[in-house]
């Protein structure tokens, strides 16, 4: 079967965003959920009008949009995830070809903001944070930190 035997565009549903054949789940909401770990069945139980082939076929469709070897590729960012965010996000940006460490697996869980900090620095990694006060922390150093909002 094809993804697209089971997502479509249609400027009359979502302004034409890919969604599944009848309904008006876009494929983004699904990409989404799994890159935040969720299961095909926890992604069923929310949107009951979704089968167990649109998962498939979003799963399809995000293999057919990543580039096969991404890891030396310029597009590539060193990255750090913070344990506020979910933890399989870590291998999703991984198969993208992004380098990613997470505070869980350098044993920096609990630590506090300036030593999470100072490590994605010597490491020369973009933070990824939850956390909306690594804004307010006062830094000479030049910033990269991106902070994202979650829902659940």
């Amino acid at each position: 079967m094809n993804h697209r035997d089971r997502i479509i565009r249609d400027p009359a549903i979502c302004g034409g965003e890919p969604v599944f054949i009848g309904t008006r789940v876009p494929l983004r909401t699904v990409l989404s959920s799994l890159a935040q770990g969720d299961t095909a069945q926890q992604i069923l139980a929310d949107f009951p009008s979704l089968k167990e082939a649109d998962i498939q076929a979003a799963r399809r469709d995000f293999c057919r949009r990543r580039p096969p070897d991404t890891r030396n590729s310029p597009h590539s960012m060193k990255l750090k995830l913070d344990e506020n965010l979910p933890y399989g996000l870590s291998s999703t940006l991984g198969s993208l070809g992004h380098d990613v460490h997470t505070v869980y697996e350098e044993n920096l869980t609990g630590h506090v903001d300036a030593e999470i900090w100072d490590s994605a620095q010597r490491e020369g990694r973009f933070l990824l944070t939850q956390d909306l006060t690594f804004l307010t922390r006062e830094s000479s150093s030049r910033a990269f930190i991106m902070v994202s909002c979650w829902s659940a």
